[in-house]
């Protein structure tokens, strides 16, 4: 299991960005939530992202501002790749206003639907 720190921000634009703050950090910027789940889920099995395409990752990565998140610019998670994956699964995606943040919600619970992790 990976204890790497992950954020998982999901923006007011409708998309969704992996920072992983491994030695090789990795940042992408995904459209579709299903592959955020199944790459945490890779995470989580221990696979670094370090080498995978499509890291974006120029010497920035975006911090937390509480400012920013409470005014709605952004929905923000972060922990281990197990933290936000039981994080999402707590969640009713019911209850949540942002697209991208109920798919996501929606797509980790269609991901682990008949068993528990």
């Amino acid at each position: 299991m990976d204890d790497t720190k992950i954020d998982i921000i999901c923006d007011n634009g409708g998309g969704i960005t992996l920072q992983y703050h491994g030695d090789d950090p990795y940042t992408h910027y995904y459209s579709d939530p299903a592959q955020v789940i199944e790459d945490l889920r890779a995470i989580e099995d221990g696979n670094s992202p370090e080498q995978w395409d499509g890291n974006e990752y120029d010497d920035e990565v975006m911090e937390y501002d509480h400012d920013i998140a409470r005014n709605g610019g952004y929905r923000w998670f972060d922990g281990t790749a197990s933290e936000i994956l039981s994080q999402l699964a707590d969640m009713d995606e019911g209850d949540i206003a942002w697209a991208n943040v109920r798919n996501l919600v929606a797509a980790r619970h269609s991901s682990y639907s008949g068993h528990v992790k």
